[in-house]
């Protein structure tokens, strides 16, 4: 996850000058990022999947574009 480690890398550091609250951040920070790598972690098994819905999404919202385009040249005719 080079792409996570950098992104948490740069929040850390844009956290890091606020040492008072750094209790409290490191728990707001900590927990959602785990809470993500086991969601990608668990995501990664359920992408193919995940990746035919998105499909069939994309072709159900094509499809009705393209009915609410011809709608209007239906009705004139």
């Amino acid at each position: 996850f080079p792409f996570l480690l950098t992104v948490t890398e740069i929040g850390y550091r844009a956290l890091l000058p606020t040492k008072r609250n750094i209790g409290k951040l490191q728990i707001w920070f900590v927990v959602p990022y785990y809470l993500y790598i086991i969601y990608v972690s668990w995501a990664s098994t359920r992408l193919s999947t995940f990746l035919c819905l998105l499909n069939r999404l994309h072709h159900w919202v094509r499809r009705n574009r393209f009915q609410c385009h011809l709608r209007p040249e239906n009705e004139t005719k």
